[in-house]
């Protein structure tokens, strides 16, 4: 069972405990002041629309969370690795890192977080003359650089997965965002703890916690 189901399981049979146990009380009530509580709803028919029922519904909700999580998985190693351009059986994305990635993951990574150049060199703050000559003479990036592009793809393939679509995920990463403090979420990639914040934000989106 996935961690998407448990968590959907269990918030929605503690609501329908909590109501059960609600309707139990009231009527216990009318009976003892004799009066006749006439014809009653379950907890289920009061719980929502007509047909609606939590077990089975819960069931459709986790139903189509994996089959969101299927047709659009989570990003991982080999995904990061595949929208930065990085071929090849055998990857590993540390000693990627610590090679550099090559010079085309830069606009490969721009390209998919709907980025001009210049708006990737200034969210990432990335230096531009070094930035420059290693693009010319098709040089591996900078490892620091590399590291930049990484944090940015892992945040557009997860904005993508979460968001169902990619034109949804870039207005996401360049719009400010209040869960950020107002900040664009592309703005904070430049730095581990910036990342990080822009990934749990999308990971509380994706059990329903707006930001």
């Amino acid at each position: 069972m996935t961690a998407g189901r448990t968590i959907a399981q269990g918030v929605v049979a503690s609501a329908y405990r909590d109501r059960e146990a609600s309707a139990e009380l009231s009527l216990t009530g009318e009976l003892l002041e004799g009066r006749n509580p006439g014809p009653t709803r379950s907890p289920v028919e009061e719980s929502g629309p007509a047909g609606w029922h939590p077990k089975r519904d819960v069931v459709s909700i986790s139903s189509e969370m994996e089959l969101k999580a299927s047709q659009n998985p989570r990003p991982d190693e080999r995904t990061v690795l595949d929208a930065l351009g990085v071929r090849g059986r055998h990857r590993d994305l540390i000693a990627v890192l610590r090679e550099g990635l090559p010079s085309s993951a830069f606009q490969r990574a721009a390209n998919r977080a709907g980025l001009t150049r210049e708006e990737l060199i200034r969210a990432l703050r990335v230096g531009r003359a070094s930035l420059f000559r290693r693009l010319a003479s098709k040089q591996q990036l900078a490892p620091d650089d590399s590291q930049k592009l990484v944090r940015l793809a892992r945040a557009t393939l997860l904005a993508e997965h979460v968001l169902e679509g990619s034109a949804q995920a870039r207005a996401w990463l360049r719009g400010p965002v209040p869960a950020l403090g107002g900040e664009r979420p592309v703005d904070l990639l430049d730095t581990d703890e910036g990342a990080r914040a822009v990934e749990e934000t999308l990971l509380r989106m994706e059990y329903g916690f707006f930001a």
